[in-house]
């Protein structure tokens, strides 16, 4: 059969269309990576506003509880904690200055970000900081007594620490509102 001898015009028949849209519908299927939940199976519970809450919590209960390990040592004299005073000032000057810094830089990110929280998120973080903040006061008093301990050392690193990620956790919180 020549190409001449063709029909000049096809007409589909009816419901073809309606065929083909049903074909591509049934298809159309989004793959995701592995590790990646959709938002139907992620749990309803997992909001950055529960996770951020959730953080607050975990760090004042640690802050607490090294409060508590802190006050749990005796007293020095006051000829001890001159003494110690300069070991600790010797010993933990380059590392204060450190954490202090990073403390200093999450806090004027937050600050500019400080709107994009909700009053009451700004609340919670600020009670956990005091909390951690007097957990590394009785921390650094406990060292002032006690320089030589290695253990009252790594909880001071530790309270440091966790004021630092608790700052940097609410500034990502803040910066992807």
């Amino acid at each position: 059969m020549q190409a001449r001898e063709l029909p000049s015009v096809v007409t589909p028949p009816d419901g073809l269309w309606a065929d083909v849209r049903a074909t591509i519908e049934a298809r159309k299927v989004a793959h995701l990576p592995p590790g990646v939940a959709s938002p139907q199976t992620r749990g309803w519970w997992i909001t950055p506003g529960r996770l951020a809450a959730a953080a607050v919590v975990l760090i004042a209960a640690t802050a607490s509880l090294t409060g508590v390990i802190m006050k749990a040592h005796p007293s020095a004299s006051v000829v001890e904690r001159g003494q110690a005073n300069a070991t600790v000032s010797v010993s933990w000057q380059a590392s204060e200055r450190a954490f202090q810094a990073s403390v200093l830089e999450f806090r004027e990110q937050l600050e500019v970000l400080h709107d994009h929280l909700s009053p009451e998120t700004v609340v919670k973080v600020e009670r956990a900081l005091a909390t951690i903040d007097l957990a590394i006061a009785e921390g650094r008093e406990a060292l002032l007594r006690d320089p030589a301990n290695a253990a009252l050392s790594e909880l001071l690193a530790s309270n440091y620490r966790q004021k630092i990620e608790l700052l940097r956790r609410m500034t990502q919180l803040a910066s992807s509102t």
